[in-house]
Parts: C-alpha cells; sequence; structure tokens
C-alpha cells in the first residue's frame, strides 16, 4: 500500500525535547495568569464604573427633585406676590375713591 506525503501527518524531523516542552507550558500557564489578572482588573474597573453611575443617577435625581421643589416655591411665591399685588392695586383704588367722595363733600 503506497501512500503519498500527502495523507501522512506532518511530523518535524526534530521532535520537541522535554525541556522545550517544559517552557512552553510555561508559557502557557504564565499567559493564562496575565489573562485572568487582566480579567480581573476589567471587571473591577467595571465594578467602579457602576458605582459611580449610581452614585451619579443619585445625585441627578437629588438635584433633580430639589429643582422640582425649588420650581413649586418660586411659583407659590409668585401666585403670593401676584395676590399681595391686586389687594395692593384694590386697596389703592379704594383709597382714591374714598379721597375723591371726601373731596365732593
Amino acid at each position: 500500500m503506497a501512500s503519498d506525503s500527502s495523507d501522512s501527518p506532518v511530523i518535524s524531523s526534530s521532535p520537541l525535547s522535554w525541556e522545550n516542552l517544559q517552557f512552553l507550558v510555561t508559557m502557557v500557564r504564565q499567559k493564562e495568569k496575565d489573562l485572568d489578572s487582566a480579567y480581573q482588573e476589567h471587571e473591577q474597573r467595571v465594578k467602579t464604573s457602576q458605582e459611580e453611575l449610581r452614585t451619579l443617577e443619585a445625585k441627578h435625581r437629588y438635584m433633580y427633585e430639589q429643582m422640582q421643589q425649588t420650581y413649586k416655591e418660586l411659583e407659590e411665591k409668585t401666585r403670593d406676590i401676584e395676590r399681595r399685588e391686586a389687594e395692593l392695586i384694590k386697596r389703592e383704588q379704594q383709597l382714591l375713591k374714598d379721597s375723591s367722595d371726601q373731596k365732593r363733600q
């Protein structure tokens, strides 16, 4: 049975030595450690970013509520000022009327 070289697996003419295999295993393990470390750092950054986002959202909600409260207070004060102004105008008109009535007498 004749087989040509394309059917057989490619085998290096110089097989890896035991030392080379140990070196490669050490390199792969180091890469795994590096990747694990990088992943842990990434996860920590994600956690930190999420905490910062929650803090910013809470601050935003607080500031929005404060703004709404201030707006309501300003509306109330504006209505109060308008009411007082209307009362003063009414009083002024009444005083002018009373004054003109007294002059006629």
